[in-house]
């Protein structure tokens, strides 16, 4: 049965992401039960070890704190009950504005990770961060690099305009070399206004060395010092990767990109052919035009495996009509794509005919199963452009789900 929603606060195209983290308890233990379902359960700090001497030991940990750094991290009661877990799979650390996270306290923290030899995810979330100085990163990176099957791993830095992030980054370069079985790999530095090219080429430099990485996302909305050569360093790092099945990229505000930057991007892109999801922000660029458009669409014809897409392009305001028409071209050659979602909330030069290249080659896309598409606040799409969308559904006979958020739009 095939389904149309039309939307205007669609979660797919929540573009803008809530940078306060959300408030949890301390502690939080989550374990699983004799089936397949996991029961949840909200101890407090004191019965945290009891509860792990019981016969079922907990495989997942998540320990935060609130936003405002009220909480206390108390590392000596934390370390002690993480002598009963070395069978303890996945480990979260949320560390919000946690003003007494000192360096000593993360070294006390990396030498009880040392031999926590099971952990297959960790995931470590720094918000506004006080004390993470170089050998801070230090101590983190000697736990990480004992992770030796572990095969997620998540790091958030960000809002934090004091932290040593070019001697951090080599640290865990060095570390991210020991991790031979990393499959899933999620680094977010976003809001690091510090954060350049000279640090995206400290990390882009690892890249190539993990060979097994079949996912990867990488968040650096409003990392300003950002420029097309970080870009270039990036995408030629990733084209080496032999195994990527998963690119996420966010460059949201990182206004030093333009077309150039995507040429550069799509070029490396070319040789991207096991890649099955791509995912590209580009927010809030008044350098990105039509040209951008071509730019990109001119790779995505060699993807031919491509299976999910993923563009966020709003409030670039320099894209119109022809932009959308460029890029279209594009999509008629990759026959494997089945999963569409595309953002140009705010590009209101954008109108009918637009909306009209892009129905027709969408048309002309074999498999396509769900598109999702939003035109928030493009005022000179009118009643005939949503009719051109609105015919996928009587002439794309796979399509099983079209969701279009014209918010704001002329309709009469």
């Amino acid at each position: 049965m095939k389904k149309l929603l039309l939307n205007s606060n669609h979660p797919s195209f929540n573009s803008t992401q809530d940078a306060t983290p959300r408030v949890e308890t301390i502690f939080a233990l989550r374990k699983p039960t004799m089936r397949v379902r996991r029961c949840e359960l909200q101890i407090s700090e004191e019965t945290l070890k009891i509860q792990l001497k019981k016969r079922h030991v907990a495989k997942r940990w998540i320990i935060g704190g609130d936003e405002e750094g009220t909480n206390k991290f108390d590392t000596r009661k934390l370390i002690h009950a993480m002598k009963n877990s070395k069978d303890l799979k996945e480990l979260r650390l949320d560390l919000p504005a946690w003003k007494d996270v000192t360096v000593r306290k993360l070294g006390y923290l990396n030498e009880r990770m040392k031999k926590l030899s099971s952990l297959e995810t960790i995931d470590i979330e720094f918000f506004m961060p006080q004390h993470l100085t170089k050998e801070g990163f230090q101590f983190l990176n000697k736990g990480l690099q004992q992770q030796r099957l572990l095969k997620k791993l998540d790091i958030n830095i960000n809002w934090s305009p004091q932290i040593a992030l070019s001697k951090g980054l080599c640290h865990l370069k060095k570390s991210l070399k020991k991790l031979i079985l990393l499959s899933d790999l999620n680094l977010n530095f976003s809001y690091l206004m510090q954060f350049s090219d000279e640090e995206l080429n400290y990390l882009s430099a690892t890249l190539p060395k993990l060979i097994f990485i079949k996912n990867i996302n990488l968040n650096f909305d409003s990392c300003v010092q950002i420029t097309n050569d970080g870009f270039l360093e990036l995408s030629q790092k990733l084209e080496k990767m032999a195994y990527l099945q998963g690119v996420t990229l966010n460059f949201s505000n990182c206004r030093k990109i333009d077309d150039n930057g995507l040429k550069i991007f799509g070029q490396c892109l070319k040789n991207f052919k096991p890649l099955r999801t791509l995912s590209l922000t580009l927010e809030e660029n008044r350098n990105i035009t039509d040209l951008g458009m071509l730019n990109l669409a001119e790779s995505l014809k060699d993807l031919s495996v491509l299976k999910t897409l993923f563009l966020n392009f709003s409030e670039c305001s320099n894209i119109t009509s022809t932009g959308i028409q460029n890029l279209s071209m594009g999509l008629i050659e990759i026959t494997s794509l089945k999963n569409i979602y595309f953002n140009w909330t705010g590009c209101k030069k954008i109108g009918d005919e637009g909306v009209y290249y892009l129905s027709e080659s969408l048309k002309e896309v074999s498999c396509l199963e769900e598109v999702n598409l939003c035109f928030n606040g493009c005022s000179n799409i009118t009643d005939q452009g949503l009719e051109c969308i609105g015919e996928l559904l009587e002439e794309c006979a796979t399509l099983e789900k079209l969701t279009l958020d014209f918010n704001e739009s002329d309709f009469k």
